[in-house]
């Protein structure tokens, strides 16, 4: 069930000196593919001389063919398409913008519909000289149904095609021995019609919608050197298909068909004021993208979450919807009863990744709504009126290489905000006055070194060069620790002095205090163990300890190895055969 790590989509276009109108398309499908969907675009120059090179080069999702010169659309789509590596490939001119729902509707239509083979965007291109500028309509053509009767059927002049289908008839025809003698027109129409041949259909679909500008530039007049009809390449197809293509019973390669992907709507809590969280927080992002489609929304920064997120529900029809919810706004009950409503299909899952408190009775209806919540502090697990299973965080990986940190013997990274990290800064003021070396990293303390709160590449380096390295935890909890405890053992340097908190190595098999980190109750035991850990002649323990928690939970506490005791461990115990 993991998933590729190749991108799903890949948008594929020719280009030649039309830098504002490439810039546009660029960005209206970056605009149109939601968070969380992974895609690059394929781009082929034709030796543009204008600041379109440059600007591509620097374009970090963008794979860039430079041919130096103009070779033809059809050689030059036929060859993108090929190099794409996405599951489906978007084959869209330079000129074009897509809708904002577009390609989402044009992909869960080829998700749902496995005899698809492509949808056909509808565009606003005049037919004729009176057509208005909002009508939008697909383009049709003859084709032979299966009772031999002769239909129109689309085809796809901007459409979204599966990728192995594409590969198997030859795209735009530059490798058929009629059609890699056309240069420009009719590739389109080739690849709707071997498409067809092969038994799937091209589909119009309700929002698959893209503005055409028809671009009257030097390049269109020079391809267009006959009328309508009479160009030489459209000769060129009407000698390949002198008759209507003929469509079989049933498709001829149904051992091709993937089976449709988990779909899922994932609303992570990014936290107001902390920009560098939607750049450092996406392991659990990237181990669901490898076991289902994820479509990421960031419910705290959107003003209209309560009204849009049915709508995102409607668009994206889940299969499910994973929260990080830690109160009743702003989603409450009658959202997430309102989404249900929308899309009764999917299963509402909450993941609450702090310390349990007190729950309110607005949080508690929002739960009634829930199908499974997940928890990290076990106190939670006989707290919420749904079924609850304990399921800890993951680390993350540094999103840059780390730079290089003063070495201290003892840190600790976290904010001041109660009398025991008060006292923790009274002990490292007296391990000072020892001559051991101590830091801290966080808001609230007299003599912090810095902040480091989500800058997981800062407390990487932090952790590599120190001896020793603290964490706490909450009264009242329960199996509960901050994120900040697989942080520091994933990264194999500091040796980890954890507050024990009850029933740990039970919710969190494997990790034994001893083997992977030392325990400590109160203040005063944990300044002994720090003297101890500091004694020269345990330095080859010290690291010992250390490098053996770094493995554990690299192996089996990252984020893929979470979504694997997700996926396969506590999703189908709670929902059986369900998903």
């Amino acid at each position: 069930m993991m998933a590729m790590h190749n991108p799903l989509v890949s948008i594929v276009s020719g280009t030649y000196n039309r830098k504002p109108y490439l810039e546009s398309m660029i960005a209206s499908a970056r605009n149109a593919l939601p968070d969380g969907l992974s895609y690059e675009f394929v781009i082929i120059d034709g030796g543009s001389d204008d600041d379109t090179l440059p600007w591509l080069r620097v374009q970090e999702d963008v794979v860039l063919i430079e041919d130096g010169d103009l070779l033809g659309a059809i050689n030059a789509f036929t060859r993108g398409a090929y190099k794409a590596r996405g599951k489906y490939v978007l084959l869209a001119n330079d000129d074009i913008a897509f809708h904002p729902r577009a390609i989402v509707s044009a992909l869960l239509h080829l998700e749902n519909n496995p005899n698809c083979g492509a949808v056909a965007f509808e565009d606003n291109r005049p037919t004729h000289p009176n057509d208005p500028k909002d009508r939008y309509k697909v383009l049709y053509h003859c084709a032979i149904s299966p009772a031999g009767q002769e239909v129109m059927m689309p085809y796809a002049q901007v459409g979204l095609f599966r990728k192995w289908l594409g590969d198997l008839v030859g795209w735009w025809g530059a490798n058929d021995e009629i059609m890699q003698y056309a240069r420009k027109y009719g590739g389109d129409n080739f690849l709707s019609a071997r498409i067809i041949e092969e038994g799937y259909t091209i589909e119009a679909v309700p929002g698959a919608r893209c503005e055409d500008y028809v671009v009257n530039d030097a390049l269109r007049i020079v391809d267009k050197q006959y009328g309508a009809g009479q160009h030489q390449d459209a000769r060129k197809f009407r000698q390949r298909f002198p008759e209507c293509p003929k469509m079989p019973m049933q498709p001829r390669h149904e051992a091709k068909h993937e089976p449709r992907d988990i779909r899922l709507l994932y609303l992570p809590i990014y936290e107001p004021g902390w920009d560098i969280q939607r750049f450092t927080k996406v392991g659990l992002r990237r181990a669901l993208q490898k076991v289902g489609l994820v479509w990421e929304v960031d419910y705290m920064a959107l003003p209209h979450i309560a009204d849009g997120l049915p709508r995102m529900v409607e668009a994206w029809q889940p299969d499910i919807l994973l929260m990080q919810l830690h109160a009743a706004d702003p989603i409450n009950a009658g959202v997430l009863e309102a989404c249900r409503a929308t899309w009764p299909y999917m299963k509402i899952i909450n993941w609450h990744g702090d310390a349990t408190r007190t729950v309110s009775d607005a949080y508690r209806a929002l739960m009634q709504q829930v199908d499974l919540q997940l928890v990290v502090d076990a106190v939670g697990l006989d707290a919420y009126p749904t079924e609850t299973r304990y399921w800890q965080i993951g680390y993350e990986e540094p999103h840059v290489v780390p730079d290089p940190a003063s070495p201290h013997d003892v840190v600790f990274l976290g904010s001041c905000y109660n009398d025991q990290r008060k006292a923790l800064e009274q002990l490292f003021a007296r391990l000072e006055n020892e001559g051991i070396t101590t830091g801290l990293w966080g808001n609230g303390w007299q003599n912090a070194k810095g902040q480091n709160l989500y800058n997981f590449a800062a407390g990487h380096a932090i952790y590599q060069t120190a001896k020793l390295a603290i964490g706490d935890t909450f009264p009242g909890t329960r199996a509960f620790v901050s994120n900040r405890f697989v942080q520091c053992l994933a990264v194999g340097g500091a040796l980890l002095l954890q507050q024990r908190t009850p029933a740990f190595e039970e919710h969190n098999p494997g990790l034994v205090e001893g083997e992977h980190y030392d325990g400590w109750d109160d203040l005063e035991e944990l300044e002994k163990k720090i003297h101890y850990w500091l004694d020269g002649r345990r330095e080859g323990k010290r690291a010992r300890v250390a490098e053996q928690g770094r493995d554990i939970v690299v192996n089996q506490y990252s984020f893929d190895a979470q979504v694997r005791k997700l996926w396969f461990d506590i999703l189908p115990d709670v929902f059986k055969a369900e998903l």
